[in-house]
């Protein structure tokens, strides 16, 4: 595995902030890997809401207990990383001295699926979209960007990509569909600001799952 010290990492350069490919450890290669892992996200919520309870009884655990686990590990992982100030293959070279990208998708994916209400099919129907948000939504409105489409065209396409998500979860698992709007912008606005310490990995699935978990008294 391909690791580079944080005396070679750099901070984002904000006259190229899009340019992932030229930031990514590994060139286009590295960049596609990252966006593979991204889209493979989307297989997560399969895995948890419908294989889980086998997945447990063979792990013997509580289902509950799987993400806690994998949140605890990516947390103390991304914690030795960040001592190191290791870079490895597909990550951008700033992440060297920064929580990473992969470290706040995969975490906030471990907390959707402890905290999100569980109603509808197999109680997919507030966790799975927040999680199917991040993995098409994010590396789409980063690909628009790299295309160099006008950033209020990005946003847009990435509001009607997210809504089109929510109102598939209404129809395949019973979300309901007046959530599909505001979840949409609630996802993309949350995506737009640039923290240095909250990758909008993080941001885009916290974001909606802490309307949601308010909301489920209500829902």
């Amino acid at each position: 595995m391909t690791v580079q010290s944080t005396e070679s990492a750099s901070s984002p350069d904000s006259s190229n902030i899009h340019d992932h490919v030229a930031k990514s450890v590994g060139g286009m290669g590295g960049h596609l890997l990252r966006r593979s892992v991204h889209l493979s996200i989307i297989i997560i919520p399969t895995l948890y809401y419908w294989w889980g309870d086998n997945i447990a009884v063979f792990l013997d655990l509580k289902l509950i207990m799987i993400p806690s686990i994998i949140g605890f590990t990516v947390l103390f992982l991304e914690a030795i990383r960040l001592r190191l100030g290791l870079v490895v293959y597909g990550q951008r070279e700033y992440e060297s001295a920064q929580p990473s990208a992969m470290f706040w998708g995969f975490f906030a994916i471990c907390l959707t699926l402890i905290i999100a209400p569980q109603h509808g099919v197999s109680g997919a129907a507030y966790g799975a979209p927040i999680i199917w948000c991040l993995a098409i939504v994010d590396p789409a409105l980063g690909e628009a960007r790299r295309s160099e489409f006008d950033e209020k065209n990005v946003m847009i396409f990435g509001f009607f990509l997210a809504m089109l998500i929510w109102l598939f979860a209404a129809f395949a698992l019973g979300t309901p569909a007046w959530l599909a709007p505001i979840m949409a912008a609630i996802t993309i606005a949350a995506e737009r600001p640039r923290l240095k310490w909250l990758d909008d990995n993080g941001a885009m699935v916290l974001a909606p799952l802490s309307i949601i978990t308010l909301l489920g008294p209500f829902l």
